[in-house]
């Protein structure tokens, strides 16, 4: 767990492997294979079929893959981001669409994700530990092991912007890799638009790294790189999105839908369907719907700040607290159809699967709130052994300011997991580190 340090020269950036210290390739590829070898027992023993959603996003893609374009009904749409459609839609242009092959496509996402966060948390923490404890934590997440099987836009969303941080951290200003990074969080925008915001985040916390003198950026220059390839990536749909609509739609039409779902009289803080909260929306085109909840919502946040203010811990925690949607989730199997999750043969297993996903989600998240202070008043002592960034840090609390000012739901937290795990593998790896070294020093006592 040795850091490898060195002085900066002028006019030089270390390498990501000097700076950092060598990856182990053997505990990486091992912890891709355990992870591999889970999903593929879960996903033959629990045969997901896509239902809300999920079977739209599906129906989407095959419309896309088959010539009819982003549509519903012969009515073209952008209710919904495009991304995670147009992505299946790639590969059914190819090969015959199947929801067993759209399934694959998640798993194999979920194992490039745990894998970025494997090399994420060396680069972040400087650690082997670290990476290797952080990454084998979201081998065993329920939730990260439930949606490898469905089809859902959160194990997309979690790679691009994984890899998006990955080309941000590491590139340090260098253009080529600002550049991509501004391409791959476009594509992370095309799939949930709230991603436009995350490479300010990453470029700011990578040019401000506290006592880290080896990364030196010009940050207005990253962001201009950045955010130029970025708009330039979304300018076709935006333009495709003004033909069909006559308005200035740059990604999705359900803002409004989103925002009254979390401000509205009978909100809860969770989620609940925009169309029985109030607002008549029948007969309208989807950015008249989009303008009319927008100010609903708007306005009933004005007219009640304090209601408004009161909701925010409730949709936080809907976010970050609750775990249960995985197994809830995998336990549909009739396509397009809700049913009751565990029926009959399946209640064994489902209630398992929850109670599973309840108790280790919930000491994840117990490690996570702990790490924050102690690894924060144990740098110095940890000065030289292992780098505490603030960047997950960031990452997680604009999650929660999203689901603050539209509304809880655990699927919003499925990206930043990974900055949860490396906290709380941080945690552990440090309280090992210490008792070993207590434990060798009393040995030493005792054999002096």
């Amino acid at each position: 767990m040795g850091t490898v340090t060195q002085k900066k020269v002028k006019g030089t950036r270390p390498s990501a492997e000097v700076e950092a210290g060598p990856w182990s390739r053997k505990a990486f590829w091992a912890v891709i294979l355990i992870a591999f070898v889970v999903r593929a027992v879960w996903m033959l023993k629990v045969n997901t079929m896509p239902v809300t959603d999920f079977s739209w996003y599906y129906q989407r893609a095959v419309d896309i893959a088959s010539g009819r374009g982003y549509s519903v009904d012969g009515h073209a749409t952008a209710y919904w981001p495009v991304g995670y459609s147009g992505f299946l839609a790639l590969f059914f242009r190819f090969i015959k669409p199947t929801i067993t092959f759209a399934k694959l496509l998640n798993l194999l996402l979920v194992l490039g994700s745990i894998g970025l966060s494997f090399r994420l948390a060396h680069r972040m923490f400087r650690s082997n530990a670290v990476a290797v404890v952080s990454s084998l934590i979201l081998t065993f997440h329920l939730n990260w092991i439930a949606y490898s099987g469905i089809l859902a836009s959160e194990p997309l969303y979690t790679f691009l912007t994984l890899w998006g941080t990955w080309l941000l951290f590491t590139g340090a200003g260098e253009k080529g890799k600002t550049t991509w990074g501004g391409f791959v969080f476009a594509l992370a925008t095309l799939v949930r638009p709230q991603a436009v915001l995350l490479p300010a985040i990453v470029l700011w916390y990578t040019a401000n790294r506290d006592g880290d003198t080896t990364v030196q950026i010009r940050l207005p220059r990253a962001m201009w790189t950045a955010y130029t390839m970025l708009v330039l990536a979304l300018v076709p749909w935006a333009v495709r999105n003004v033909a069909v609509f006559k308005a200035p739609v740059v990604v999705s039409t359900n803002m409004g839908d989103n925002l009254l779902i979390g401000n509205s009289p009978t909100a809860t803080g969770g989620y609940m369907d925009p169309t029985s909260l109030g607002v008549d929306v029948r007969g309208l085109g989807e950015v008249a719907r989009n303008g009319k909840t927008t100010k609903a919502a708007v306005d009933y946040m004005t007219g009640h700040p304090w209601r408004t203010v009161q909701l925010w811990p409730t949709k936080v925690w809907n976010t970050f607290g609750r775990s249960t949607d995985g197994p809830y989730w995998a336990f549909m199997k009739v396509a397009g159809q809700l049913t009751t999750p565990g029926a009959e043969e399946d209640k064994p297993l489902f209630l398992a699967s929850r109670s599973y996903a309840s108790i280790y989600h919930g000491a994840l998240l117990l490690l996570f709130v702990v790490s924050v202070p102690v690894l924060h008043y144990s740098r110095r002592r940890l000065a030289g052994t292992l780098y505490v960034p603030a960047l997950g840090l960031a990452l997680v609390g604009y999650v929660a300011l999203v689901s603050a000012a539209f509304f809880g739901n655990p699927r919003f937290a499925f990206p930043v997991l990974p900055f949860i795990a490396m906290h709380a593998g941080a945690l552990l790896v440090m309280v090992w580190t210490s008792l070993a070294s207590l434990s060798s020093g009393e040995s030493r006592k005792s054999a002096g």
